[in-house]
């Protein structure tokens, strides 16, 4: 079983033509088990009540729908007291010459 702790921060950057968003959240870290298969389909490690395994990959479809990347980093054991995951997504910067051209 898992324990929600919550989400401790977020932020975003713009870097080139694209923005980088991060959210770190402060649960357990991502079970390695399952990290390789992260943004599959059905990748859960949670009882059948409390997720599908498929958040993960709809919001893949979605950033890279947009030409987007989407990965995770596993805070898990890096340091003491450092565990959680951070998660990551870029999405590009349309510029005003960029949208009028379409």
């Amino acid at each position: 079983m898992w324990e929600k702790k919550g989400i401790e921060g977020k932020k975003y950057e713009e870097r080139y033509n694209e923005v980088i968003v991060s959210i770190k959240d402060t649960g357990t870290g991502l079970d390695p088990a399952i990290f390789p298969r992260l943004f599959t389909k059905f990748a859960t490690k949670s009882a059948a009540a409390e997720g599908t395994g498929l958040g993960l990959l709809i919001s893949k479809s979605l950033v890279e729908a947009h030409g987007g990347k989407i990965w995770a980093e596993n805070d898990r054991g890096l340091n003491e007291g450092d565990n959680g995951a951070t998660f990551y997504f870029t999405l590009p910067i349309l510029t005003t010459t960029a949208v009028n051209d379409n």
